[in-house]
């Protein structure tokens, strides 16, 4: 989807992933995740789906995040996380999305759900219509892939550590 905000043309993502992991401790768990990312943990941010000339598989961006009420639910109060990266790169855009959680019956729905302004003007904005949302979308699905498989690594660690209910 394409839409126009203050004369800027921005494409937008909508992505979502189940995980194995409980609605009531997915949040504190992404979050786990992201302030590794945001300090500069292990894992890069952003990992294109194919390489280009002059660009590395893997890019190091600036990312911050924050927490605020998920109003697009109704029922038990929660947070949704703000997501922003910044590529620092002008062939690159910056990212501006959200995050939200949801219960499933065995786990956690994940989604992210954001956008991005293609950089370059008009030659920008083709290049997004005939490959850049593709690579966009691409990057944005191997975060939430990771940070789904982070949510689920974590509670198994959680779980290993449980003693056993002695009978």
């Amino acid at each position: 989807m394409v839409t126009t905000n203050d004369d800027a043309t921005l494409t937008e993502i909508s992505i979502e992933r189940r995980c194995a992991c409980p609605f009531s401790i997915a949040q504190e768990y992404a979050q786990q995740y992201l302030k590794r990312t945001e300090t500069g943990g292990p894992e890069p941010l952003v990992v294109y789906p194919f390489a280009l000339p002059f660009f590395s598989l893997r890019r190091s961006v600036a990312m911050s995040f924050s927490l605020a009420s998920d109003e697009t639910e109704p029922g038990r109060a929660h947070d949704q996380v703000l997501v922003r990266w910044t590529s620092g790169f002008g062939l690159l855009p910056d990212f501006r999305g959200t995050i939200r959680f949801r219960p499933e019956h065995a786990g956690t729905l994940v989604m992210i759900d954001g956008s991005y302004k293609p950089p370059l003007g008009r030659p920008g904005a083709a290049f997004d219509r005939l490959i850049g949302k593709w690579i966009a979308t691409s990057t944005i699905s191997d975060l939430l892939r990771r940070i789904t498989s982070s949510l689920e690594e974590q509670q198994r660690a959680w779980l290993s550590r449980q003693a056993p209910v002695a009978r």
